[in-house]
């Protein structure tokens, strides 16, 4: 039982990891494209 709560909280941060790394690149894009406009 332990070892699957162990596994859950793995793939939660995993999830978690991954949406923030597409939110980054996601603002990082909008603001070169931001950046270049002005």
């Amino acid at each position: 039982m332990k070892l699957g709560m162990f596994a859950l909280d793995a793939y939660a941060r995993l999830i978690l990891i991954t949406a923030i790394t597409k939110l980054v690149s996601f603002v990082i894009r909008v603001g070169a494209q931001a950046g270049s406009r002005y």
